[in-house]
């Protein structure tokens, strides 16, 4: 009886299971109706380019983070909504994949003060909306979304061996492959 206790399998959810409440996630983040204050995301804006100016940065050397920097300024105009913010976020992921080590640190600086702005968004932060509801859902929905995009590289590396097998002519090689 107690070495069965240690035999029990983990629940895996499908690709679609966890697509299907990643985009229910995103979708609570949205109804949570979060609305930043234009000198939120101008401080956010400026906390960003000073951390950036003590690490070196130079929009000629790290131009992908220079789009993501321009695009802070052109939105802080105004107000902006968690799902506004993200897509600024997800922006910086392009920095943040640079094959240029110095624009990846960059990346992962302004996704991180991004991601620590909207997990302690303040009440003076925020037009409208909750906050903290927002930010847990946003959460979940990118942890759920790396999950997904996980799951299809483990799908398509199977797919890949079974091909490879395939062509061998040794079917039983699979798992090898």
């Amino acid at each position: 009886k107690i070495a069965g206790a240690f035999n029990k399998k983990a629940a895996i959810s499908s690709t679609s299971d966890l697509r299907s409440a990643a985009d229910a996630a995103y979708t609570a983040a949205d109804n949570a109706g979060v609305i930043f204050k234009p000198q939120a995301i101008q401080g956010l804006t400026s906390d960003i380019k000073s951390g950036l100016a003590d690490f070196g940065y130079h929009p000629a050397l790290q131009p992908r983070a220079s789009a993501v920097l321009g695009e802070l300024d052109r939105v802080s105009n105004g107000n902006v909504t968690l799902k506004g913010l993200d897509t600024v976020r997800k922006m910086a992921q392009a920095a943040r994949t640079s094959p240029d080590p110095s624009e990846r640190a960059v990346g992962n600086q302004i996704i991180g003060k991004i991601d620590d702005f909207i997990a302690n968004a303040s009440p003076s932060d925020v037009l409208a909306g909750n906050a903290a509801d927002g930010a847990q859902a946003l959460s979940t929905a990118r942890n759920l979304w790396s999950r997904v995009k996980k799951t299809e590289q483990v799908g398509a590396a199977v797919d890949k061996a079974e091909l490879r097998a395939a062509s061998t002519g040794s079917g039983g090689n699979v798992d090898n492959a």
